[in-house]
């Protein structure tokens, strides 16, 4: 993750990190249905079993990742970027940094995406 300051690079940093998250889904899904396809029981759930690690551990990366955010970029940015809702998480992200919180962060910072991904949507078809 760059390490810029102001809101062009929180916006910036996390569009990147948002799409790393998606190609890292796609793989994941890709790989998921490889596994499915395997023939033999044993090494099908053995398999399955590499599969719930690496998701673990996906999942555990991208809790740091988001970690980091709360470091680096000061509460104003997130609030005025996101919303107070964001806000609220990322001040308790920053000043408990456990995984809850964390992961509260993430939730708030995803649903605040898709509700900007919605306007646009529905301000394209406005004007369209």
């Amino acid at each position: 993750m760059a390490t810029q300051t102001g809101s062009w690079g929180f916006r910036h940093d996390y569009e990147s990190e948002l799409n790393r998250r998606r190609e890292e889904y796609r793989k994941r899904e890709v790989r998921k249905g490889q596994r499915e396809s395997i023939q033999d029981e044993t090494d099908r759930d053995i398999a399955l079993l590499f599969q719930k690690q690496e998701e673990s551990e996906a999942r555990e990366s991208e809790l740091e990742r988001i970690g980091e955010f709360s470091k680096v970029y000061h509460k104003a940015t997130a609030k005025r970027l996101m919303g107070e809702r964001v806000e609220k998480a990322y001040i308790r992200a920053a000043k408990q940094g456990n995984r809850s919180a964390l992961e509260a962060l993430d939730r708030e910072m995803a649903r605040a995406v898709e509700e900007e991904e919605f306007m646009l949507m529905a301000m394209m078809m406005v004007l369209n």
